[in-house]
């Protein structure tokens, strides 16, 4: 537009005593007609070996080792081209899971297409896929910590992670007493607890997005949930402005 907005809101945020954290959303790439409208700057013509279509979309490949290299990539440029108080990132991981049916009507999940990547680099050295996918969510993150640091060590790096990281009906010791039709460990493959544990992250800005006294994900006991786990990290919670400003002065 004739100016860089990224610098135009950094330099903004700094005049008014603000921290500017750049958020970035890293595995999903968009639908296919977003990703048509690019052309040739799609991630999916310049980078075709680390993408694969997903329920309509594009997503990069987190088993596919040169997905890490190119994410550290583009960090690394933002945090040494701009003097952004912070690299934030969001939910997706491993995407949500989409269900459909098959002849029969019967509903199953849709699995992430990387059996390629889990025959290549997963199976020789794991017996579980869940673990590998985990373990290379873990390693993204414990990278991408090392390169922010590395770059500006004094440039936070913080994780919005879905609200739920496990129910107690799966987890009795430490999940949370919910009953989430979704999890982070298990479904977006993302071990919060571990890497807050690691201090590879700075903060947690866990996306809690229910309502106060909602049945099965009920705010006040997901919020002393996160409050217990936060492992010495900063922990900043995430509202939802569809919940009105009346539920989030409450929930403040």
């Amino acid at each position: 537009p004739g100016y860089d907005p990224l610098a135009f809101a950094i330099e903004e945020c700094h005049k008014r005593g603000m921290e500017c954290h750049a958020w970035m959303v890293t595995i999903p790439l968009g639908g296919k007609k977003h990703v048509a409208s690019l052309g040739k700057q799609s991630v999916t013509r310049r980078e075709r070996d680390i993408c694969v279509p997903y329920k309509n979309e594009y997503f990069l490949n987190p088993g596919h080792p040169a997905t890490k290299e190119y994410l550290m990539k583009l960090v690394r440029e933002v945090v040494s081209r701009y003097d952004v108080d912070g690299i934030h990132f969001d939910d997706y991981f491993y995407p949500y899971k989409v269900t459909a049916k098959d002849e029969n009507g019967k509903t199953y999940v849709v699995d992430f297409p990387d059996t390629l990547t889990w025959e290549q680099f997963g199976k020789p050295f794991f017996k579980d896929k869940d673990a590998w996918r985990r373990n290379n969510v873990n390693q993204l993150i414990r990278m991408l910590s090392q390169t922010i640091r590395e770059t500006k060590p004094w440039v936070k790096f913080g994780i919005s992670p879905f609200g739920v990281w496990r129910n107690k009906s799966t987890d009795p010791v430490r999940g949370s007493d919910t009953q989430a039709g979704v999890q982070n460990y298990d479904d977006l493959y993302a071990d919060i607890l571990l890497w807050s544990e690691k201090g590879w992250i700075d903060y947690v800005t866990p996306q809690l997005y229910w309502k106060i006294g909602k049945k099965i994900v009920d705010y006040p006991i997901l919020l002393d949930w996160w409050i217990k786990y936060s492992n010495g990290r900063h922990l900043y919670i995430g509202h939802s402005m569809g919940n009105g400003a009346d539920e989030i002065e409450r929930q403040i």
